[in-house]
Formats: C-alpha cells, sequence, structure tokens
C-alpha cells in the first residue's frame, strides 16, 4: 500500500518528537580501536581485504588497554573494538579479553567485527560489551561493486542479548 506524503511527514515528526524525549539532542560519538586487520574475505570496498598488500596485524591485549587509554585521556568515552574476520587472529576468547581489559576505564565498548553465534555475543555482553554495530558482507555479482547483492548478520533476537544484562 502507498503511503501518501503528507502521512510519511506526520510518522517522521511523532518519531522526531518520540526520540528528543526519549533521547535528547545528544549523538552519540566513539572512537575506534583496530584490534586486527587481519581477514579471511576479500571484499573489494575493504582496507582488511585479504589481497590486500598490507601489513598485518593484531594488537596484544596490553596494546588495546594502551589505546584505550590515550583514548579516554582524549575524552573519548565510547570506543568500538574494530576487527577483521579471521578465526586464528580474532578468536578463542581475544575480544572478551580485550574488552574485559578495559571496561573498568571506557564507558561505553561496542565491536564491529565478523559475524558470531549468539552464543558468542552472549559472551562478549558478559565481558561488559554493550553493543555491536551490524556487520555488513557484500558478495561481488559479475564483477561489478554497483551490483553487489548484501547480506547481513541476522540479528534477530539478538537486541535481548544485548539488553538483558
Amino acid at each position: 500500500a502507498e503511503v501518501s506524503p503528507t502521512h510519511l511527514e506526520s510518522m517522521a515528526a511523532k518519531a522526531t518528537a518520540l526520540t528528543r524525549q526519549h533521547f535528547g539532542r545528544t549523538m552519540r560519538m566513539f572512537a575506534p580501536i583496530y584490534v586486527s586487520n587481519e581477514c579471511v574475505n576479500n571484499c573489494a570496498y575493504c582496507g582488511f581485504s585479504r589481497d590486500n598488500p598490507i601489513l598485518r596485524t593484531t594488537l596484544s591485549v596490553e596494546e588495546v588497554v594502551k589505546e584505550a587509554r590515550h583514548l579516554t585521556t582524549e575524552g573519548f568515552r565510547n570506543i568500538l573494538l574494530v576487527a577483521g574476520e579471521h578465526p586464528k587472529f580474532v578468536s578463542d576468547g581475544y575480544l572478551e579479553e580485550c574488552i574485559a581489559a578495559i571496561r573498568e576505564e571506557v564507558p561505553g565498548i561496542s565491536i564491529e567485527v565478523g559475524p558470531m553465534e549468539r552464543p558468542e555475543y552472549e559472551r562478549m555482553v558478559q565481558a561488559g560489551c554493550e553493543g555491536t554495530r551490524p556487520v555488513r558482507r557484500r558478495t561481488s555479482i559479475g564483477g561489478s561493486i554497483a551490483r553487489n547483492a548484501v547480506t547481513t548478520v541476522d540479528f534477530d533476537g539478538l537486541e535481548s542479548v544485548f539488553c538483558s544484562v
């Protein structure tokens, strides 16, 4: 069913009013810490892409703590831990360790990492993570970025993981 422009304007005005009522005129800023640029994927749009000829590195937990401390002294209160998707380097509790190591010093910790299953997200929350940025993976069709199909992580029920703790 088509929605009239007048109805859309009315809905937008109500959404704006509710947003301001609940959150005020605030904007959440975060600073990223690139914990690992190791990645098994070869996405044309991404700087972490497997075939990019760049120096690959994964920060130690101590290096992550050092970066987080620096960012908090600069006034950042929300940190986003960013990593490529690589089972060898960003696994076996590494992210949980990073989160747990900075949670006392950083008021807000979120992650932007490869897709995980619900139990993995639950471990992130238990470690002190409060949110995740949607992970998008593009799949080339016919070699053209303009004709990429986009797949996203299925976040069904994920809100309950982050809101239940």
